[in-house]
């Protein structure tokens, strides 16, 4: 594993053995490269997430230069479908537009609770409304058809880097479908 994301595997420093929300790590400092001063908020479910989602997006990301970060809707660590543990950065409630250049729902089955989550569909439409991209991996792309929203839509997390490349950094978001 790379250090680029090995914190979101890590539990923070100590002997506790449940992870306090006080605890959860800090974002990444950011690395020079193609996507230097780009910030990625990857959104992931509490349990059943797609770890590799989460973990590709945030090592290919991460060495590219952009700072990733991951939310949840609940305190504490997440889940991956393995039932590894992931430890988000913020929680869904702290989030706004402004400070993110793309919104990144991951997949996995959990994916599908976060799509009825309201709270998740209203990020996902204020980023729209602020003009900033969103997309969705998989089972992630339900989110952005629960808001009724177009959006980017990957059936893996490979197709969306590919259409992140340097010099294509330029998901633009959809309009609203009606």
């Amino acid at each position: 594993m790379s250090k680029s994301h090995k914190h979101l595997y890590d539990p923070p420093p100590g002997d506790m053995r449940a992870v306090l929300w006080r605890d959860r790590p800090e974002l990444p400092e950011p690395r020079p490269g193609p996507f230097e001063g780009k910030r990625v908020l990857v959104v992931v479910a509490p349990l059943g997430a797609s770890g590799r989602d989460v973990r590709v997006l945030a090592d290919r990301l991460s060495r590219g230069g952009a700072v990733v970060g991951v939310a949840c809707e609940t305190q504490g660590e997440a889940r991956d479908e393995h039932m590894r543990p992931i430890y988000p950065h913020r929680l869904l409630i702290e989030i706004q537009p402004r400070d993110w250049d793309l919104l990144v729902f991951a997949g996995g089955h959990g994916a599908l609770r976060v799509a009825e989550d309201q709270l998740a569909q209203t990020i996902a439409r204020n980023f729209v409304e602020a003009g900033k991209p969103v997309a969705g991996i998989g089972n992630g792309a339900a989110v952005l058809r629960a808001a009724r929203l177009g959006g980017h839509f990957f059936d893996d997390v490979l197709d969306l880097l590919r259409s992140l490349e340097p010099g294509a950094w330029s998901l633009e978001p959809s309009p609203t479908s009606s």
